[in-house]
Parts: C-alpha cells; sequence; structure tokens
C-alpha cells in the first residue's frame, strides 16, 4: 500500500475511502464519471482535513499519486462476472480500510452489504428510468431491472447523497416518491473542470460547429440531425457541422449538406477541436450536469442546448442565449444565430461568471464538506 509515511504524517483528518473499481473509462457508457472523479480526487489531495485511500481494480481507473493508500485487487473487472462479484463484496474490503466514510463517486453500493462506517455517493442522474420510460428498447429488460434496483437499493443504503445540480436532486426526489423511498439528505454539489484555467484566445475560430455524436437516444443525435437537414438550408452562411463519435453513430447523417466527421480524438487534442469551433451543440434531453457545456465556455466556445435541462440550470444565470426546443425548429435557428453572433468579449464574460461560481476550489469545498459532516457523526476524527 502506498502512502504510509504521510499518514503519520497527518494528525487530525478525516479518512475517507473511495471505491473506484466500478470505473472502467476504457469501457464503460459514462466515461464522464471518470472525468468528474478525476478532478475531485486531484482536489480533496491537497487538502490536509482529508486522508484518501482508494479500491481499485487491476483494470480500472486509479489516481497517479504516491500519496494515496491503493489497495489494488489483482483481478479486472471490465467484463460483467467480476464487477458484479466485486461490488456486491466490495464492503468487508472497504471496511478493512478503517475509513471514517466511504465515498462512492459513481453512486452505486452493493446490492447485497454495505460498510459499515457513513456512506454517501453522487448520484449523477436516474437515465436508467428515463430510458425506461422512453426507451425500454434500447435496453435490455434485465439490465433496466438489475440498474434501477441497484439505485433504489443504494438510495436507502446512502447516508448522504451528493447530486451535481438542482435538476438532478430533483430527478432523485421524484425517483423516490415513485418508488415510496425515504430518502437520505441530499446536497446539490455543482461539478467543475480541469479546464477552468485554459488561456481562451481571439481570432483562433475555424468555420465549423461541434456536436458530439452519439447512438445513446437521451443524446438526441438523431433529433438533432433532423432538425439540422430542415433549417441548415435556410441558412447558407452557417459554419459546417462536425459530427465528433463513432462511424456507426454519424454515418447516416454524413450526406447531409455541410457535415463532416472528426474520428476518435486523443485528449491532447480535445482542447484544440473545441477552442477553434465556433460553437456547440447539446441536445441532450437528461444530464446530471452537463460539463461539456461548461468545457465549451472554459475554451471560449458559446453552447446550444436543450431548454428545461440541467445545461439550461448551469448557464442561464450568466446566459440566456443558445437555448432552443427540439420539436420547434425556428427556436434552433434562433439560438445558432444567437450564439454565432456572440462577441469575443460577451464569451469571456459568461466564462468568467461559470468559472467563479463552479470552480474546482467550490466543488472540492462543497464535496469535503458533505464528507466530512457525514463522517464526524462516529466521532472518528484522527
Amino acid at each position: 500500500m502506498k502512502g504510509q509515511s504521510l499518514k503519520a504524517a497527518k494528525v487530525q483528518f478525516m479518512k475517507i475511502a473511495v471505491y473506484l473499481a466500478d470505473q472502467n473509462p476504457h469501457r464503460d457508457r459514462t466515461l464522464g464519471i471518470t472525468n468528474y472523479t478525476r478532478c475531485l480526487l486531484s482536489g480533496l489531495l491537497q487538502r490536509t482535513d482529508i486522508y484518501l485511500s482508494t479500491l481499485v481494480s487491476a483494470s480500472s481507473f486509479s489516481l497517479v499519486n504516491n500519496t494515496v493508500e491503493e489497495t489494488r485487487l489483482p483481478w479486472r473487472t471490465d467484463n460483467p462476472f467480476f464487477r458484479l462479484l466485486t461490488d456486491n463484496l466490495s464492503a468487508p474490503i472497504l471496511d478493512s480500510m478503517k475509513p471514517d466514510v466511504v465515498y462512492y463517486p459513481k453512486g452505486y453500493v452493493s446490492y447485497i452489504m454495505r460498510p459499515r462506517c457513513p456512506v454517501v455517493g453522487t448520484v449523477h442522474d436516474t437515465i436508467l428510468q428515463y430510458y425506461a420510460d422512453h426507451y425500454p428498447h434500447a435496453r435490455s429488460p434485465i439490465d433496466l431491472v438489475y440498474w434501477i434496483g441497484l439505485m433504489k437499493s443504494s438510495i436507502r443504503k446512502f447516508d448522504m447523497i451528493l447530486a451535481d445540480s438542482c435538476s438532478t436532486r430533483d430527478q432523485i426526489l421524484e425517483f423516490c416518491r415513485r418508488y415510496r423511498i425515504a430518502p437520505p439528505p441530499i446536497r446539490v454539489t455543482y461539478a467543475a473542470s480541469d479546464y477552468e484555467d485554459v488561456q481562451i484566445r481571439q481570432n483562433v475560430k475555424k468555420d465549423y460547429i461541434l456536436h458530439f455524436a452519439s447512438l445513446s437516444p437521451h443524446k438526441n443525435t438523431k433529433a438533432l440531425m433532423e432538425v439540422w437537414s430542415h433549417v441548415s438550408q435556410e441558412r447558407p452562411s452557417w459554419p459546417q457541422l462536425k459530427l465528433i463519435g463513432s462511424t456507426s453513430a454519424v454515418a447516416e447523417f454524413l450526406e447531409y449538406p455541410g457535415v463532416s466527421h472528426i474520428p476518435f480524438i486523443e485528449n491532447h487534442e480535445f482542447s484544440a477541436i473545441i477552442e477553434q469551433a465556433r460553437a456547440i451543440l447539446i441536445p441532450s434531453a437528461i444530464e446530471g450536469f452537463g460539463l461539456p457545456a461548461l468545457e465549451g465556455y472554459y475554451h471560449g466556445t458559446p453552447v446550444c442546448f436543450l431548454r428545461g435541462t440541467s445545461v439550461e440550470e448551469i448557464l442561464c444565470p450568466f446566459t440566456a442565449k443558445g437555448g432552443f426546443l427540439l420539436d420547434d425548429p425556428q427556436s434552433f435557428k434562433q439560438a445558432l444565430d444567437q450564439v454565432l453572433g456572440m462577441s469575443f468579449e460577451e464569451v469571456v464574460k459568461i466564462r468568467d461568471g461559470l468559472r467563479a461560481k463552479f470552480s474546482k476550489n467550490n466543488f472540492v469545498e462543497a464535496v469535503a464538506g458533505a464528507l466530512c459532516d457525514a463522517g464526524s457523526k462516529t466521532g472518528m476524527v484522527r
């Protein structure tokens, strides 16, 4: 295990055990949760009142940091059998790490048991219930039953839930009402991005806009492209639309006028592609926070987004521009015209407001406060 010398050097701290064995970013649907986790834990590591220990597998995400006490399981969890086995038998291993509180960044606890100390989890959304209600054929019935059941079980086991936004909090409360679950305390701890310190530059834009295409129905790629095919003909001066995503996710749209495809990009290319775009289109129907919107403005790129979502909650205190409805093509045309007409100074002002409210420091402070409040109930501050 790592970090023994650091442990000896600390006098008073809350020991937080973090379950990471359920995050396999090379195969997960939820890469955003790993980015969320990396940003959060890197901030928590800077604090002297918190000591982190992590439980990881041979395949899962882990922190590259010698100050973390890491327990590494010798097997992989990027296959269903060992993932389920590890999820459901991890509580005794976490207990053996002697934490004051156990934190689940992905928001799921074992069906079978929970650790003995206080348990906190970030529930990012109730998207599985959304699929069951709107797209039941997009996931297998067994998949939906298992994961919705696990969400119900996890909520009952949590001593506290962290929500990415007020929108997420409301989703959780509605889920609890639906299944007659008494929810634990829920705290809204807005997320942040490691891109907050990007220095945006003027006159770097190229003549394209971006959409992160997806086969997932809630991402609304198909619906967006139907709107695009209708209204783009009325706006021949609009930039080219570039789709980022797998070939299978974009193939049927590449014959549309003014549409091209950017294949898979490495992380180091991500910033440049976003910074050079004129706008980003985010038509997703349900998000926990909507990190791509924040990342867009941090790179000096405005965003078009679906109204009534957490993205609107995040952006609208700073700008009302860019909101549209998918069933109203004229609202999309107006929204894109608005953001394409933004000046550099206007984008910088919005960026500065977002960076002040959703800073990494604010994010880490909020989560650290929640974890310490949950752990302090045991009276085990070391």
